[in-house]
């Protein structure tokens, strides 16, 4: 039990140094750099957080995935905090990508910077090429506006995504049904 206790403490203080790093330096490269030079880290701490930042990469393409399976399942905190910056780093490379501004604001969701998440959520509709909107924008902008209490565009959200759910592409995919169930309950939690 000690062991454990210990081991997921380490684990919270190497999270605890990356995530401002993360937020200023955006690449994993430049973060390493820093969290290697930092000497009023504990050698345990510093291993683990170098370990940890480099789990971000580099790769655009691994990125995006890796990002879409964490936030699509709400995964564990460690798996979202990734993904948030991962999904900065993909941003930041390709501003003008509309997949990866959809999962920086679906990523913000996940930390709770609801303000940021509707940025980036509607940045990414106004890269979107495509006439109809893209279901999981739908589920995680009905989403932002549950958890800020707006009850009106949640519900006009969620009646727009039940019509995208109606294409049959759309009906199939397990994962957008995953998020209209996670943002119908979220309404439904706000309306109370």
């Amino acid at each position: 039990y000690r062991a454990r206790h210990a081991a997921l403490a380490l684990r919270a203080r190497a999270l605890e140094v990356l995530a401002p790093l993360f937020e200023e330096l955006v690449q994993p490269g430049a973060v390493v750099a820093r969290v290697e030079a930092d000497g009023a880290l504990t050698p345990e701490v510093r291993a683990l957080a170098v370990r940890m930042a480099r789990l971000v990469g580099d790769d655009l393409e691994r990125i995006q995935d890796d990002c879409w399976s964490a936030l699509v399942d709400g995964g564990d905190a460690e798996a979202c905090r990734r993904a948030l910056w991962g999904a900065r780093i993909a941003v930041e490379r390709e501003p003008g990508d509309e997949r990866a501004h959809r999962l920086l604001g679906m990523a913000r969701f996940r930390a709770g910077d609801l303000d940021r998440a509707l940025a980036a959520l509607n940045a990414s509709e106004e890269l979107q090429k495509f006439k109809r909107r893209r279901p999981e924008v739908v589920a995680f902008l009905a989403m932002v506006h549950a958890r800020r209490g707006e009850i009106a565009a949640a519900d006009s959200l969620l009646e727009e995504l039940s019509e995208l759910m109606r294409v049959p592409m759309v009906m199939r995919n397990r994962d957008i049904q995953s998020l209209q169930r996670e943002a119908e309950t979220l309404r439904t939690l706000a309306g109370r």
